[in-house]
């Protein structure tokens, strides 16, 4: 029994310390061998306290299949070297949902959790300032200075595009909290997501990255119409205006203005781009060709004239470059969890919203979920930066976390009331 007792009080210190090693393995990246190692003891720890490795849940199904393609995609890769480090990535994004999943057990926790969310986002807003590549001219030239400076002492430079992939899919969640009502959540909680909201729409504008733009702009209609009665009224209204100026500028350069950017060019390269994912999909359907290979297997076996071809890493298409990286079965499988994860959020949105009414916290985390994953699937048709090839890819998973839990909780409400 002493052992038992010995393995509970350790397994608690798991949120914490998984959190923290997984904000390092996003820096230091021969860091997430040694994650996953450690998010192993804890699940042997978990077994040995409660009698169960982790809590079942909607997607495990789904992520089992994901995980058993990770030694077929070390196989028929051309790059090992940039294959190993993405698969790492994405099994340390699933090792944190199952860390968050078996953390959550009360709606204290669920509070600190959604603390921890808005840290990660302003942090991430805060990172963003230094590390982006801001040299664009088009943006404040203050910033490229700050860049500059702070240059050295960074590993690496991340992309505009890339940062915005990543704040899109927080940033629903900040504003959804602040549309609650302050006082079961507490004023604290509302000004720091408030605090948040702020610094990441700001860097979110910065990055001038048009697909994360009209993700936010849809995931937003989406909120009004859920958080508001006659939210609907407004969005017909807000489509009907949209799909005018779409008219008036004219669809191809409405197109032109969306999909053209630095990283592919124009909208017929990224077009020849995706005509070639398709093409390197069906003659790869079951395995794929390796994460992170595509650019390599691109130059050699799909070569297209486009200028710059070359320095294209991947599909600008989230859904093709899971199909790409791990074939048919392992986007069916992403999109599973994506969906479950989607009908997870709404199942918890309809019962909050007959036991709570729209404005309780409950209900609009909720709504700020669905915010999010339809940010995620807009983003994903024009852009796959929140997939394995960047270092901030496991966040997605950090959310769906969270969003489970939010299920578990709901459950477990229903089950004592």
């Amino acid at each position: 029994m002493w052992i038992r007792g010995i393995a509970r009080r350790v397994s608690e210190v798991e949120i914490w310390l998984m959190s923290l090693l997984l904000a390092a393995s996003l820096v230091y990246v021969n860091f997430q061998p040694i994650y996953l190692i450690i998010g192993l003891v804890f699940w042997l720890l978990r077994w040995v306290a409660y009698g169960y490795l982790s809590r079942r849940t909607p997607t495990d199904w789904a992520i089992l299949v994901l995980s058993l393609l990770v030694p077929v995609t070390l196989w028929v890769t051309a790059m090992p070297e940039v294959t190993l480090p993405q698969v790492y990535r994405l099994l340390c994004g699933i090792m944190i949902y199952y860390v968050i999943v078996n953390w959550a057990s009360s709606e204290a926790k669920l509070r600190i959790g959604l603390i921890g969310l808005a840290l990660t986002g302003l942090a991430l807003s805060g990172y963003a300032l230094i590390s982006v590549d801001w040299s664009d001219p088009t943006r404040i030239g203050i910033l490229d200075v700050i860049h500059q400076a702070f240059a050295p002492y960074l590993r690496d430079t991340v992309n505009p595009n890339v940062m915005a992939g990543s704040l899109v899919i927080l940033l629903p969640l900040m504003i959804a909290l602040v549309l609650a009502d302050p006082k079961p959540l507490g004023w604290a909680v509302t000004l720091l997501a408030g605090i948040t909201a702020a610094g990441m729409g700001v860097v979110l504008l910065l990055t001038l990255s048009r697909g994360a733009w009209l993700a936010l702009f849809i995931a937003m209609l989406l909120l009004v119409m859920l958080r508001w009665r006659r939210g609907w009224i407004f969005v017909i209204c807000a489509t009907a205006i949209g799909l005018g100026v779409i008219f008036i500028i004219g669809i191809f350069p409405s197109t032109e203005l969306l999909l053209a950017g630095t990283s592919a060019g124009s909208v017929e390269t990224r077009l020849e781009l995706w005509l070639r994912g398709i093409m390197v999909v069906k003659d790869f359907p079951l395995s794929g060709i390796g994460m992170g290979s595509f650019g390599y297997v691109l130059t050699r076996l799909y070569p297209f004239a486009a200028e710059g071809s070359d320095l294209i890493s991947h599909a600008h298409n989230l859904f093709l470059q899971v199909s790409i990286d791990l074939g048919i079965p392992g986007l069916i499988s992403w999109l599973a969890i994506l969906f479950l994860v989607v009908v997870s959020a709404w199942r918890v949105y309809r019962w909050s919203l007959v036991k709570f009414g729209r404005k309780h916290w409950i209900t609009n985390i909720a709504v700020g979920y669905l915010c999010s994953q339809t940010a995620l699937i807009v983003h994903g048709w024009t852009d796959s930066v929140t997939w394995g090839m960047v270092k901030p890819a496991p966040i997605i998973w950090v959310v769906w976390g969270f969003a489970i839990m939010l299920e578990n909780l709901m459950y477990q409400e229903i089950n004592t009331t």
